[in-house]
């Protein structure tokens, strides 16, 4: 209606004007609610499941410290997801930490799932759920810790040495045209490097999604560079076997340290962030 106003040249009428103002209540009155429906949104808790493992702690610790707090299950969803990573890690490791590992999880689960069938009852602020999630809040540190001394140690172990697997797939590749067994020696290596690169990135995986790192873009830098790297390994394998066959050519060869030059720069970027 206004428009027409404007159109029929009675922009500045009484009318027009009047009609400007109900607009501009209308508009005032709509961001006084959007504003007070964010407000809600926010007090209510309700949010998106944290994208780290130190997000997920502090949600789930928010919940188990006023456990009768509606908040729409999120902070439920953060143990569950916290025993889902633990499982997970639990499944790399060796005995005894496996077993350890496991057994701290069910532990998790088995009182989270008491602590909410007290919670669906009404019974969320009642002495026994009180008592119920302080349990729970220790058993969950206690998860916690036990999956970071577990990353810190697998992080010690494969990120001690690198670059020798692509080192030795190298020179295997530069191999003299005479040398005895160059096929299958090449084939030996590219196979050590594959696994070796698949290691790396898997274990720097585990630290993105069960590491302790509150940093979400660092989170998201693992598993970037995780995943050139990731995509340059059969990229490198395939070029050191041109070169291979190739031995006296320029341009393989100059490719194949292109490659693993890029390779390298990113390993150091990961083998920082991780």
């Amino acid at each position: 209606q206004l428009s027409d106003f404007k159109a029929k040249g009675m922009g500045s009428s009484a009318e027009a004007i009047n009609l400007s103002r109900q607009i501009i209540d209308r508009l005032l009155d709509m961001d006084k609610r959007v504003q007070q429906a964010v407000s809600n949104f926010q007090q209510s808790g309700i949010r998106k499941p944290a994208p780290t493992i130190a997000g997920k702690m502090e949600q789930a610790m928010r919940w188990l410290s006023a456990p009768a707090m509606d908040d729409k299950g999120l902070g439920q969803q953060a143990v569950h997801e916290l025993v889902r990573e633990g499982r997970k890690l639990a499944q790399t490791c060796q005995e005894p930490d496996r077993s350890d590992l496991l057994q701290k999880c069910d532990s998790v689960e088995r009182l989270t799932r008491q602590l909410a069938d007290l919670c669906n009852q009404g019974k969320g602020d009642t002495p026994e759920a009180q008592e119920l999630a302080r349990t729970v809040q220790e058993k969950l540190n206690d998860l916690r810790k036990k999956m970071d001394e577990t990353l810190v140690k697998q992080i010690a172990d494969v990120f001690l040495d690198t670059t020798s697997a692509l080192k030795q797939l190298s020179n295997a590749a530069h191999a003299p045209a005479d040398a005895p067994n160059r096929e299958p020696e090449f084939g030996n290596k590219a196979g050590s490097f594959d696994q070796h690169s698949a290691l790396l990135t898997q274990t720097a995986g585990r630290v993105a999604d069960a590491g302790s790192c509150q940093n979400k873009k660092t989170v998201e830098g693992i598993k970037n560079t995780a995943g050139v790297i990731k995509d340059l390994t059969p990229q490198i394998i395939h070029a050191g076997k041109i070169l291979l066959d190739n031995p006296d050519n320029q341009a393989a060869s100059e490719h194949f340290e292109l490659l693993k030059r890029e390779w390298m720069n990113n390993m150091d970027k990961l083998t920082s962030l991780v």
